[in-house]
């Protein structure tokens, strides 16, 4: 059984490798292979494995969006007036965005898809792995919270037209 280094080595090196000798058009394979190297360069030199997953799952086989891909389309998916605001405030939590060089390496994807005439800002709290938890903990302290619940019993007598009705979906 191969080891996930291995795994991971092979579909970033070697697969790119195998198209770039098989490839027609030659743009496209010098675009591949570089692509493929600065992703090994990245992980070589501090990043890691599951950081590199992070960002591009297909080399491993997940047929999924990388990070930086669901952020625009998240983003881009809103209503097009939140767009300007929501690429100036992406906000990073959780323990993956202490991968060394994450936050540059997400800032430089993120920049490269979203459109040029708006500013990408990442914003990067002093203890990401507790800041979601802490402001789901603030949250459910405010008096307005349980107006934004939608409770099983609610969701069992009326569906999802409960969630339409109080989210406006």
């Amino acid at each position: 059984m191969r080891s996930r280094k291995d795994m991971f080595l092979q579909s970033v090196l070697f697969l790119p490798l195998e198209t770039t000798v098989c490839s027609d058009c030659p743009c496209q394979a010098v675009d591949t292979l570089t692509s493929s190297l600065a992703r090994a360069q990245w992980w070589r030199e501090g990043g890691n494995l599951e950081g590199e997953i992070l960002f591009s799952p297909s080399d491993v086989g997940i047929p999924q969006m990388g990070i930086a891909e669901a952020i625009t389309h998240s983003i881009t998916s809103c209503p097009v007036e939140t767009h300007p605001h929501l690429f100036a405030n992406i906000l990073l939590t959780g323990g993956c965005t202490l991968f060394k060089g994450f936050s540059e390496r997400l800032l430089t994807e993120v920049r490269a898809l979203a459109p040029v005439e708006f500013d990408v800002n990442i914003m990067f709290p002093p203890d990401p792995v507790k800041y979601s938890w802490q402001g789901g903990a603030i949250l459910s302290k405010d008096p307005e919270f349980k107006s934004m619940l939608v409770t099983k019993e609610e969701y069992e007598e009326e569906g999802y037209r409960v969630c339409a009705d109080k989210f406006d979906v």
